[in-house]
């Protein structure tokens, strides 16, 4: 029985991309094919997962493949934000946000259980970014901002507002090694009651034990924790689990402070509601 031979195939991607390349048959064809075109579109900082374009269209795709594909012609505009909507979405990409990187490739990612929560976010962007569903893999929803013309921008929101340490360390390491041109000094901030919003809106929750109302952040961080408290002067921070912490207010004056900054400022419509009806109940029980 003789070798296969290699025969030539001339194979497109999406419509708007194609190669010439040699295989045995016309699905190796297509495999080698789907390889170097993750390749290229990686050199030209755009991600792909399991040969998925993540949002790009096929427009964009046509101008990397004729080389014309410029990340900067069009960048994320964020002019529109105020200050507390930039402070707030600090808040809660510090409190269960992430940075990842892929060689030379990059992305930031929102992560919540919740997935009505990245909507909030979605709109506040300004661009249509689509959310994944990983409950299946992490047990959470994603929304990923992962173009260079779309990070940059963002990054330098955030910059203007980082309070934790940590996160100052991995925006820092990262843009030394890309070369990112960031516009502002990379230094730490103290909290604002926007931000702080924000976190809780990432991380806290609000419940009753017993007659008391607790209004509480977890975090595995404790410095972002410290200067909360520092900031609002009152709360405790408690070793919560095996690796992480927790700042709890429970005494009543504390609670109806905290509340009244947080009903202030918090995104999320259902986390408000019930921290305004158990608040609503603590007093009626009290009078």
């Amino acid at each position: 029985m003789g070798v296969p031979t290699e025969r030539t195939f001339t194979v497109t991607v999406l419509n708007a991309w194609s190669t010439v390349v040699k295989a045995q048959t016309h699905d190796d064809a297509k495999k080698l094919a789907l390889k170097i075109f993750v390749n290229e579109m990686t050199k030209n900082g755009i991600m792909i997962a399991s040969g998925y374009l993540w949002n790009y269209t096929k427009a964009k795709v046509e101008e990397v493949a004729k080389g014309t594909w410029n990340f900067f012609e069009t960048p994320l505009q964020l002019n529109h934000l105020s200050e507390t909507d930039k402070q707030w979405l600090t808040g809660f990409w510090e409190g269960d946000g992430s940075i990842t990187r892929f060689s030379t490739v990059f992305q930031i990612v929102f992560s919540q259980k919740d997935p009505q929560i990245l909507y909030v976010i979605q709109k506040l962007l300004g661009e249509k970014f689509r959310l994944y569903d990983s409950t299946r893999y992490s047990g959470d929803w994603r929304l990923y901002i992962n173009q260079k013309h779309q990070i940059i921008p963002l990054l330098n929101l955030i910059c203007e507002g980082i309070v934790s340490p940590l996160r100052l360390k991995q925006i820092d390491e990262l843009a030394q090694k890309l070369h990112l041109p960031l516009q502002h000094t990379l230094v730490e901030h103290e909290p604002t009651w926007p931000w702080i919003a924000g976190f809780w809106d990432a991380e806290g929750t609000s419940s009753f034990s017993g007659d008391t109302l607790h209004v509480e952040i977890a975090q595995k961080d404790i410095v972002p924790l410290q200067k909360i408290q520092n900031f609002v002067r009152s709360g405790r921070v408690y070793i919560h689990g095996t690796s992480g912490y927790q700042l709890c207010w429970f005494s009543r004056s504390e609670v109806i402070e905290v509340s009244k900054q947080l009903l202030e400022y918090t995104r999320i419509l259902r986390k408000k509601e019930k921290l305004y009806a158990q608040l609503q109940f603590l007093r009626y029980k009290e009078e």
